[in-house]
């Protein structure tokens, strides 16, 4: 069942993703990997975003269709649950794309 607040949940989506543009903008990968404290602002933003996203359950498919919400939802899980592979997969450059 998606949230009753349904614009609260859109709202959060925008505040995290503008958060996590400010975090990483203007630097290069290798700069941003140095900082632990923007690299652990934006993965908490991303679990934001994946909780916003699955509250809203399928209204954000209504409401703005073609995102990968999927994708966007699934995120949470390893940021949650596999927590040490993700600093790997970030320092390896790996691929953390939605999709």
């Amino acid at each position: 069942m998606p949230s009753k607040d349904v614009a609260r949940r859109l709202a959060d989506i925008v505040e995290y993703a503008e958060r996590v543009s400010r975090y990483v903008g203007g630097r290069d990968q290798e700069a941003f990997l140095a900082d632990d404290m923007a690299r652990d602002a934006v993965l908490r933003c991303l679990q934001c975003i994946s909780e916003a996203a699955n509250k809203l359950d399928s209204e954000a498919e209504r409401l703005m269709p073609g995102q990968p919400w999927k994708g966007i939802r699934a995120i949470g899980n390893p940021l949650r649950h596999e927590y040490d592979s993700i600093e790997d997969h970030l320092h390896l450059g790996g691929d953390m794309r939605l999709r």
